[in-house]
């Protein structure tokens, strides 16, 4: 039996034990089933569209499970949200006021008004009504539904790392932005981590587009992300905005016809952007633009934030001595002795080994810092993780901090393998077009071959 035979059988071997998982634990009904085989043909599309330059066969395999694993980890999100916490769930709120309200509403061609504080919250639940519109599903579809949108923003952030890195092993970062537990777990249910990952995705490709030459397409999908981003946490997409506009300072020009010129125009646009988004802050959390006003907003939320079950010590980042813990804190934690339920272990299984990797790996990270400049993606990817080590320093409620970290994981997994990599790869220079196309022939995997 060859390798691709192997691979038709363990495929429809992982299919028959998600199904039998979902059928078995989950309750799926027979709605939740066409939910997931519709889905599953768009995501089939999607990976199609979006890979469609990587000529390695292995990428097929890792999209596949990872889609199967973003099945099973959307399920255990609805568990926990319907079953655990018996409905008390922004999920469920999100979903009965989408399908009970807002869909009513994007069917009569009708807008939703968006406003006041809870604005994120409000257009969170309008986007559940318009995913709505063509059908309704149960609530486990309704899940599935953002999961799918969640691995949308998963699969760009890896295409946004091959645009902008095509001599790192992708093969490494493809197995974490796919299959590490908070991006298959706490992205997967309806509400703004599903829509947050997309946004950031979406960014995040439009940003190694602009950086690969193409300013156009690259500056609108920049625009898009960022603009969805805000539209939930503002504070997210002033973030990317200042990491943006920080890797276009320190990194070298991009490669565009005119290209300091076009990097001026670029921090102009960015540090519009930045303002804009720095505005819909204020407005949405009643923050005074002045170290005053931030100085108390920050202390607010690390009263809020040091309460409940799990919450740690430690001090907001005032000064680089400060930062360390910061990171470990916000980055890591919490680790294998600080677990206590199976799903706080998941969180620190994983923290530990990505803090073990970063310390093992230091004096190579540390070497390869300054060669990453030649690399404005990497620039960008280390600006936003710093801004947000800073950003959730004044959280200190490790459940919280768990949740909000797939907000950065993705960048923070970019940092760590292409500054774990050779230094002369680092410093190679990437090629000037993209590679080869390589069509899928299957609508599942492009490992897989037809059957028959």
């Amino acid at each position: 039996m060859n390798q691709r035979d192997d691979s038709v059988i363990y495929a429809s071997l992982t299919v028959i034990a998600v199904l039998a998982l979902l059928f078995g634990f989950f309750g799926l009904s027979a709605e939740s089933f066409i939910v997931i085989a519709v889905l599953s043909g768009i995501i089939a599309y999607a990976s199609r569209f979006l890979l469609r330059n990587d000529a390695t066969e292995w990428l097929g395999k890792v999209v596949f499970y990872g889609w199967m694993a973003k099945l099973v980890g959307s399920a255990f999100r609805y568990w926990v949200a319907v079953v655990a916490y018996g409905g008390r769930a922004d999920a469920v709120t999100y979903y009965r006021a989408g399908a009970n309200f807002h869909v009513h509403d994007w069917r009569q061609f009708t807008v939703p008004t968006v406003t006041g504080r809870g604005a994120g919250t409000n257009f969170t639940e309008s986007v559940t009504g318009f995913v709505f519109v063509p059908y309704v599903p149960d609530m486990l579809g309704g899940f599935f539904m953002f999961a799918a949108i969640a691995f949308v923003g998963q699969m760009l952030f890896y295409a946004a790392f091959r645009k902008a890195l095509p001599a790192v092993a992708h093969k490494r970062y493809a197995w974490g932005i796919f299959l590490l537990p908070s991006m298959v777990y706490w992205p997967s249910s309806i509400g703004k981590d599903a829509l947050i990952t997309l946004a950031l995705g979406l960014a995040s490709w439009g940003a190694a587009t602009i950086f690969a030459g193409k300013w156009g397409s690259g500056v609108a999908a920049v625009a898009g992300g960022v603009s969805l981003a805000a539209a939930i946490r503002p504070h997210i997409a002033a973030l990317f905005f200042g990491a943006a506009v920080v890797a276009l300072v320190v990194a070298r020009a991009p490669r565009i016809r005119g290209g300091q010129f076009m990097r001026i125009a670029l921090i102009a646009v960015m540090g519009v952007g930045l303002a804009i988004a720095a505005v819909r802050l204020s407005n949405t959390f009643n923050v005074n633009l002045s170290s005053e006003g931030f100085e108390g907003f920050a202390t607010e939320v690390q009263r809020r934030t040091s309460q409940g079950g799990s919450q740690v010590t430690g001090e907001p980042v005032s000064s680089l001595a400060d930062v360390p813990e910061a990171a470990l804190r916000v980055l890591y934690r919490p680790l294998l002795n600080e677990a206590s339920t199976f799903q706080v272990l998941l969180s620190a299984i994983e923290g530990t080994f990505l803090l073990a990797i970063t310390i093992l790996a230091a004096p190579r990270i540390l070497m390869n810092i300054w060669a990453a400049r030649r690399h404005q993606f990497v620039a960008l990817a280390l600006a936003y993780t710093f801004g947000f080590v800073v950003a959730f320093s004044s959280f200190f409620n490790l459940g919280i901090i768990a949740r909000q970290r797939v907000q950065v994981l993705p960048l923070l997994l970019a940092c760590l393998v292409a500054l774990t990599m050779r230094r002369e790869d680092l410093l190679d220079e990437p090629p000037a077009e993209p590679l080869p196309t390589v069509a899928v022939r299957s609508p599942a995997m492009a490992s897989i071959p037809p059957i028959g």
